[in-house]
């Protein structure tokens, strides 16, 4: 998964499944974060006060 935008840097991150579970949580180090996920699937990715929706396959 990629973003284009930037987040800042101790930015908050946190990723949902479908169901509104936290799959995981961390901060943005370095402007950009690899997140490895236990499987494919619909995703909520919340940086800072954004959100995008994303697929994982």
């Amino acid at each position: 998964m990629h973003k284009k935008d930037k987040a800042k840097l101790g930015a908050r991150l946190m990723v949902l499944d479908v169901n509104g579970r936290v799959m995981k949580r961390g901060v943005i180090l370095n402007g950009s974060q690899r997140v490895e996920l236990p499987k494919s699937g619909s995703y909520t990715v919340r940086v800072g006060k954004g959100a995008a929706q994303v697929n994982v396959k």
